[in-house]
C-alpha cells in the first residue's frame, strides 16, 4: 500500500477530514438525498491512525437509490481515484488513493 510522509500512516487525519467534508458538502447539494450522517468511530471521538470514513445517507424515494449509488460510484472514482469498491445491497465500500495515500470510505443508505 502507498504511504505518505506522515509518521508512516496510510493517510493523514487532515486528509481524512478534508475528504469527509468534501463528500458531506457534495451530499448537501444533492436534492435526491434527504440527509447525511457521520457514523463509526468519528461519532464517539475514537478516531485513530487506521480509522476510515464512515457515512450514511438517506435517499428520497426508492426509485432514485440506484441513480444515487451510480453517481456516488462515479464521483469516488473520478474525484478520489478509487482503487476498487464493494457494493453490498445499499452499502458501498470504496478504497481510494488521494495524494498517494490509501483511505477507505464506507457509505450506506438509510
Amino acid at each position: 500500500m502507498a504511504k505518505n510522509d506522515s509518521e508512516g500512516s496510510m493517510f493523514t487525519a487532515d486528509s481524512r477530514e478534508r475528504i469527509r467534508t468534501e463528500i458531506m458538502d457534495w451530499a448537501k447539494k444533492d436534492t435526491r438525498l434527504s440527509g447525511g450522517a457521520v457514523t463509526g468511530s468519528a461519532t464517539v471521538d475514537r478516531l485513530d491512525t487506521w480509522s476510515d470514513i464512515d457515512l450514511a445517507f438517506g435517499v428520497r424515494g426508492t426509485t432514485q437509490v440506484h441513480e444515487v449509488l451510480d453517481s456516488c460510484t462515479s464521483r469516488m472514482y473520478e474525484t478520489y481515484n478509487a482503487i476498487h469498491h464493494l457494493d453490498v445491497h445499499m452499502m458501498m465500500n470504496f478504497m481510494i488513493s488521494p495524494s498517494n495515500a490509501t483511505e477507505t470510505v464506507d457509505i450506506s443508505r438509510s
